[in-house]
C-alpha cells in the first residue's frame, strides 16, 4: 500500500480527533446525566475541546 499525501495524512488525523472528541462527549455526557443531572459541569470542557477540534478542522480545510 502506498504512503498516503501528506493532505491525506492531515484529514486522517482530523478525523481521528474527531472521532475520539464524539465518543468522549457522549461518555462524559452519560456520565453527567446519571450523576449529577441538575450540574452540568462537563459542559465547559467539552466547549473547550470543542473550539480546539474547530480550529484543528479549519486548519485542515485551509491547508496549512
Amino acid at each position: 500500500m502506498p504512503d498516503p499525501s501528506p493532505r491525506q495524512a492531515q484529514l486522517r488525523r482530523f478525523l481521528i480527533h474527531l472521532g475520539i472528541y464524539f465518543v468522549v462527549t457522549i461518555a462524559l455526557l452519560g456520565a453527567n446525566l446519571s450523576l449529577a443531572p441538575d450540574h452540568p459541569v462537563v459542559i465547559w470542557p467539552l466547549l473547550a475541546w470543542g473550539v480546539l477540534v474547530a480550529l484543528h478542522a479549519a486548519r485542515v480545510v485551509l491547508g496549512r
